[in-house]
């Protein structure tokens, strides 16, 4: 079943104005009731991370100094926004000491002044310590973006930025983790023509991180640069490739099943022109562009993952312009679809899109967050279990009876006694009537 004619998502309300939204998918957009959380973040990038190590995925995000942490309940549903304030213009999200807590990479300060890059370490229940300034940008250059990955393959997270230097394009920096929980000094290498989004991959297959960063400051500019990584730390010129026009975000992910890491690119200029790149990787990372499929208004942000279950990785869109998300589904030949648009219109421009399994189904699941909102979609969420309901096949009926029955009277084991319906230690006639008020 589809609703709203909207093929596979769809949400069934209109987003309220600074909320986070919840609407949960079967297989054909089935959803369930949605549920709704204000916050007062205006979060308009967005990580998805097990915070407080609990077994399920947690939001984190950002915007202007303000960090918004979403804690999940488990269940795809999320707990009361926690907020707190830094000079944080970006974050990567990771753990960067090697205690097994995520903690924040932040880029901090607007391109015009000294910006820098803190760590505010993890204290393992979504909430974080004080930054500490670990790197300041040289005089003539700014910080335009980070990430973090095993750059060095050593088993700890490094932090990757990328600086637009005056008069000389952009170049790259590494700073490696030293073990002992701080960063050894910052490495830096070119990174083409104009400074731009990062994102790190092993496009070359030697199993380092390689670099690849959108030309994207010059405004209207067509190129993303990709620096392969050599195995003894340092990095190849940039290879430049030509894309659509002004390239605002990238994924590196395998789109054609060769086992080999691809590269879809979000253009986001101009209006009606707006494209995804697909370059296929053709072997040793290098690449070539072999589609350019169109799609919505302003793409500022993608994610990639299998969402309707058949094998072959998706593209999901956030838009600056729109107040819909979309689903680039691929067809199974390393291309994909026309964008099929999450609607109804939401309140606010969609500007950043997550995929993940949010609710521990197996099946990933979208998020697309903007200007005090963030929509979450569960693909296909276990159903809701039915109170009596002891065998699980979704019918309360005289098997169950029988399982009830059977447990009579005191649990041995209170922690695992499903005939105890109403968890007061007992299989009783308490429980019995529970059972016989779900019956069929």
């Amino acid at each position: 079943m589809c609703c709203f004619g909207y093929p596979r998502f769809a949400l069934h309300a209109i987003v309220l104005p600074s909320t986070i939204v919840l609407a949960v998918a079967a297989d054909a957009a089935d959803f369930a009731p949605m549920e709704s959380y204000y916050t007062e973040c205006n979060v308009i990038s967005a990580q998805a991370v097990d915070l407080n190590n609990n077994g399920s995925l947690d939001l984190v995000g950002s915007y202007k100094g303000c960090v918004s942490v979403m804690l999940n309940n488990g269940s795809g549903t999320f707990a009361e926004e926690q907020i707190s304030f830094m000079d944080a213009d970006m974050i990567a999200a990771a753990d960067l000491n090697n205690n097994g807590i995520v903690d924040l990479a932040i880029k901090s300060g607007p391109y015009s002044s000294i910006g820098t890059i803190s760590i505010a370490l993890g204290n393992g229940d979504g909430s974080f310590q004080s930054p500490q300034v670990i790197y300041s940008h040289p005089e003539g250059t700014y910080i335009v973006s980070l990430a973090t990955g095993d750059m060095n393959s050593d088993g700890l997270m490094d932090i990757v930025a990328v600086l637009s230097v005056e008069g000389e394009g952009a170049q790259f920096i590494v700073l490696a983790a030293d073990g002992r929980g701080g960063f050894l000094p910052a490495q830096s290498f070119p990174a083409g023509p104009s400074a731009g989004i990062v994102k790190l991959g092993d496009l070359s297959g030697n199993g380092f991180l390689d670099v690849v960063v959108a030309n994207r400051l010059d405004l209207g500019s067509n190129t993303i640069s990709v620096m392969l990584a050599n195995i003894d730390g340092t990095y190849q010129q940039p290879q430049v490739y030509t894309v659509g026009q002004t390239p605002s975000d990238m994924v590196i992910a395998d789109l054609n099943l060769n086992g080999m890491n691809d590269l879809v690119v979000a253009n986001f200029c101009c209006h009606e022109n707006e494209t995804l790149s697909i370059l296929w990787n053709t072997g040793g990372g290098a690449l070539n562009l072999v589609f350019e499929i169109p799609t919505g208004w302003g793409p500022s942000s993608i994610a990639v993952g299998d969402l309707n279950g058949n094998g072959w990785p998706d593209i999901a869109v956030g838009y600056w312009f729109e107040s819909v998300a979309a689903v680039h589904f691929a067809t199974g030949t390393g291309s994909f679809g026309p964008p099929q648009y999450i609607g109804p219109d939401m309140v606010s421009q969609k500007e950043s899109a997550i995929i993940a399994d949010f609710d521990n189904n197996g099946k990933l699941d979208l998020a697309v967050s903007g200007f005090g909102e963030l929509a979450v979609f569960l693909n296909d969420p276990d159903p809701t279990p039915i109170p009596g309901d002891l065998n699980g096949d979704g019918v309360v009926d005289v098997s169950d009876l029988l399982i009830l029955l059977s447990a009579w009277g005191a649990c041995e084991n209170p922690a695992n006694c499903p005939a105890d319906l109403n968890g007061d230690g007992t299989v009783d006639t308490s429980d019995l009537l529970l059972l016989l008020a779900n019956w069929g």
